[in-house]
């Protein structure tokens, strides 16, 4: 079945690969709850700097046009 090192090896990280992401996928539906928590909070946190950005996009576009005429 493997001829070589090199497949040999190929196979082995797909299959390492294959249940770490099953593993996680498991786990992931498992503590959905405290998943989503965590997003809120991180997204509770971020919003402020969501709105600073929007305001400085919004803000700089009538100063940098008054800085043409001086």
């Amino acid at each position: 079945m493997f001829d070589t090192d090199e497949k040999r090896r190929t196979f082995s990280r797909w299959a390492v690969g294959t249940f770490a992401a099953c593993v996680l996928l498991y786990l992931g539906i498992r503590h959905i709850h405290d998943l989503l928590l965590c997003l809120e909070y991180l997204a509770h946190l971020v919003r402020p700097l969501l709105i600073g950005a929007v305001l400085a996009l919004i803000l700089n576009v009538p100063w940098d046009f008054g800085s043409v005429f001086f």
